[in-house]
C-alpha cells in the first residue's frame, strides 16, 4: 500500500520581484538597509599579515647552527617504596 505525500506548504507571502510594485519594492530595500545597519553579528574581513615581503632574498649559502640534541637525564628509582594497596 502506498501513502500519498502530502503537499509541501507554500512559502506564504513571498513573491517573485518582476511581479512587485515600485513601491513594494522601495519598502523591501529600505527594510534591509536599516536591517543591514543594526547588525552588529557581521565580522570585518581582516587582511593576512605577510610573514615575507613578496621578493625578499634569502641567503641559504650561510651556515646555520643547528640545535645541540639534549637527551633526557634517566630518574632515579626510590630505594624506599610505600605499598598503599593495603586495607
Amino acid at each position: 500500500m502506498v501513502i500519498p505525500r502530502s503537499p509541501s506548504p507554500s512559502p506564504g507571502p513571498k513573491r517573485e520581484v518582476a511581479r512587485m510594485s515600485r513601491a513594494e519594492l522601495e519598502r523591501l530595500a529600505g527594510e534591509r538597509l536599516v536591517q543591514l545597519q543594526g547588525d552588529d553579528n557581521i565580522k570585518e574581513e581582516r587582511k593576512p599579515t605577510l610573514k615575507r615581503e613578496f621578493k625578499e632574498v634569502i641567503d641559504l649559502s650561510d651556515k646555520v647552527k643547528r640545535p645541540v640534541k639534549l637527551s633526557r637525564i634517566a630518574l632515579k628509582i626510590p630505594e624506599e617504596v610505600i605499598d598503599l594497596t593495603d586495607d
